[in-house]
């Protein structure tokens, strides 16, 4: 390899490694190199002009000074490089963007006006202190924030509300109605004869079928045929407040929640079996 230069051998060296001279009376030595010891191919350069190797060595070895393997590949042509670009000099922080208002997410009332951050928010959203909130308001922010399908409670002073824009809350209003939509159809199912036991069918979560089966154990399928025989009495509907006070007393034999928190019981006081809907924050519906 050029450019490592070797130990100067002769006179000098001797001086310093020590070896005697004729000025303290001894014979002088001189460091031969050894016959065995470095055999010189032909062209050899001597140490004192440092190892250089041979040219035809270099051409031989494939890509010696060539283009290395892990340069980076060339652009084709009319690819541009990707990347993320960096540049914050495109624009300036202390530039405002105004947007056009054209309303908020309730009719009645401008929610922009009476949003509140933090704890404060939840504190006037469930009515334990003063509200500028409407019933418009409480009614799609509790939606929104149903404690069964959100965990923003936990952000405390961190929390901001959603965005009032009015095209914003149309948005949340078309989800909210498509769920509206999936938990009335799920009670239209269960009060109706066709809702089994154990078999509740693809409206409602699948861990009710496989819950009721760890439950009951084998005698699960058997009661099917037990509700095959039922039919609707809603005379008994228009004395549900009379039934209150049994099923206050009595264990349902079935009860299960969905998601959203609605909870579904089934009862049996005799020959009756009572079918009872819980909202998250409301009374029992028989």
């Amino acid at each position: 390899f050029t450019g490592i230069a070797g130990p100067r051998l002769g006179g000098p060296l001797a001086g310093r490694i020590g070896v005697p001279s004729a000025r303290m009376g001894m014979p002088t030595a001189r460091l031969g190199m050894p016959s065995g010891a470095l055999q010189a191919r032909k062209g050899f350069i001597p140490p004192s002009r440092g190892f250089v190797a041979p040219a035809a060595a270099i051409s031989a070895r494939p890509g010696f000074m060539g283009p290395s393997r892990l340069a980076a590949p060339s652009l084709g042509l009319g690819v541009q490089p990707r990347g993320v670009d960096l540049n914050l000099n495109k624009f300036s922080l202390t530039d405002t963007t105004t947007s056009s208002r054209k309303g908020s997410v309730a009719s009645s009332e401008d929610l922009a006006d009476a949003v509140t951050f933090g704890t404060g928010f939840w504190k006037q959203l469930e009515g334990s202190e003063h509200s500028s909130l409407g019933e418009q308001e409480k009614t799609l922010l509790k939606a929104i924030f149903n404690p069964s399908l959100s965990d923003r409670r936990g952000e405390g002073e961190l929390f901001v509300p959603p965005d009032p824009l009015f095209s914003y809350g149309q948005r949340l209003k078309i989800l909210l109605l498509e769920e509206l939509a999936v938990r009335n159809k799920r009670r239209e199912a269960f009060f109706s004869t066709d809702f089994v036991m154990g078999d509740a069918g693809p409206t409602f979560p699948w861990a009710w079928t496989c819950a009721f089966q760890i439950k009951q154990g084998s005698d699960a399928k058997k009661r099917a045929p037990e509700q095959v025989a039922l039919k609707p009495r809603p005379e008994y509907k228009v004395e549900a407040s009379q039934l209150r006070p049994a099923l206050a007393s009595a264990t349902p034999i079935f009860d299960e929640r969905t998601e959203d928190g609605l909870r579904f019981r089934i009862y049996r006081l005799g020959d009756i079996e009572v079918r009872t809907v819980q909202d998250l924050e409301g009374e029992e519906e028989v």
